[in-house]
């Protein structure tokens, strides 16, 4: 299983898929620098698609999921220059 070491967290908990989602998200890479690591934290197993379309409609990349012991942990990393 891969490790990487991340720049911030951006725990989602049990919010859905929509506009609250996608906004966090969003401000997590607005504050970060190019080639940062994100994780971002979910209750939900199955954001894969979702979270590589959206990094892949931002310029950004999606890297792998992790599964945690009550959650779940997707890696995504700034590639955008903000």
């Amino acid at each position: 299983m891969e490790s990487l070491n991340h720049s911030a967290s951006v725990m989602l908990g049990d919010i859905a898929l929509g506009r609250a989602f996608f906004l966090r998200l969003h401000n997590a890479f607005l504050l970060a620098n190019k080639g940062d690591i994100i994780e971002v934290l979910s209750d939900f197993d199955n954001l894969e698609s979702e979270l590589s379309s959206w990094a892949q409609f931002s310029g950004e990349k999606f890297l792998f999921k992790k599964p945690l012991k009550n959650t779940y942990s997707y890696y995504l990393q700034k590639t955008s220059h903000n």
